[in-house]
């Protein structure tokens, strides 16, 4: 009767440590999700600060372009020390932009006239991958 005993206990006993270990590799594997989707939402909103900043400056570039220069088709903008970059490009709506190769209305009035469609993209360094685009029509 005394082995029988002993021999349960030590089954129940490496029940128990199999069925702990199973709950420990749950906590931790949840736990590693979550710090991971927490620095996704992170970059993820870094870059829409970083592309609402990087269409600031393109719209003082295109305000400021003198008519004999040559219009910005494609803009580049980057932050080393954070690991941004965004590349945005240009389509210029109206004949205000006659001498513009992508203008995409032809039309001399209207409220449209002298706008631009500017898209877009923002990578990061650590994966080179588009964390956030937008599309969005400015007028200057």
């Amino acid at each position: 009767m005394r082995k029988s005993r002993k021999g349960f206990m030590l089954i129940f006993t490496i029940a128990l440590l199999v069925v702990f270990s199973a709950i420990t590799g749950m906590v931790l594997s949840m736990s590693a999700q979550t710090s991971e989707s927490r620095s996704t939402i992170y970059l993820y909103n870094q870059a829409k600060l970083f592309a609402r900043s990087s269409l600031e400056i393109a719209i003082l570039m295109v305000e400021n372009r003198p008519q004999s220069s040559n219009c910005l088709e494609r803009l580049t903008i980057n932050d080393d020390e954070k690991g941004f970059s965004s590349d945005i490009h240009f389509s210029y709506i109206g004949n205000l932009w006659h001498s513009c190769g992508s203008s995409i209305f032809d039309n001399s009035y209207g409220d449209t006239n002298g706008s631009f469609i500017a898209d877009i993209y923002v990578t990061h360094s650590s994966s080179n991958k588009v964390i956030f685009h937008r599309k969005t029509a400015q007028k200057p």
